[in-house]
């Protein structure tokens, strides 16, 4: 569970079934170079790696309990899969019960129709993984889909 310290009490898990997958730590140290993460959230972000299932769908689960402390109206969680934007949930601080906490499961990509403006969700599915020994394969793979690797924000 992908947990920040200066955050305690705020969780995000990946499960598959309900039950959460095996995390594992990002040994590699940060860059603080990265344009990916601007600068202000640098410190509010953390990395975790999972072993992915190849065609299993999964959920995102997000759990706000104590010793989290509310001093904003609500916090705001954006999810992306493979550096697309999946959802934006807002938890608000009127909903926040101290002794339950809450919880927010995202199941997918949601969309709304522009024109008929019926809202859909797509579940998350992980893709099979394309592996290959030869550093040539690798770069041009990465050359191409460096902007869709598999990364949960």
């Amino acid at each position: 569970m992908a947990v920040l310290d200066g955050l305690p009490g705020i969780k995000v898990e990946v499960r598959i079934n309900g039950e959460p997958l095996v995390e594992y730590d990002d040994d590699e140290e940060y860059k603080p170079q990265d344009e990916d993460i601007p600068e202000d959230r640098r410190a509010k972000t953390v990395s975790k790696y999972i072993e992915s299932q190849t065609d299993q769908e999964f959920t995102i689960n997000l759990t706000l309990e104590r010793p989290y402390e509310y001093d904003c109206d609500g916090l705001e969680f954006h999810t992306y899969i493979d550096g697309i934007r999946a959802q934006a949930v807002l938890l608000r601080r009127l909903e926040y019960k101290p002794h339950k906490g809450i919880h927010h499961t995202v199941i997918g990509f949601s969309s709304t129709d522009a024109v008929t403006l019926i809202k859909t969700t797509r579940p998350f599915k992980f893709s099979k993984l394309e592996t290959s020994r030869s550093t040539a394969a690798f770069s041009l793979t990465y050359g191409l889909m460096s902007h869709t690797t598999g990364s949960l924000r």
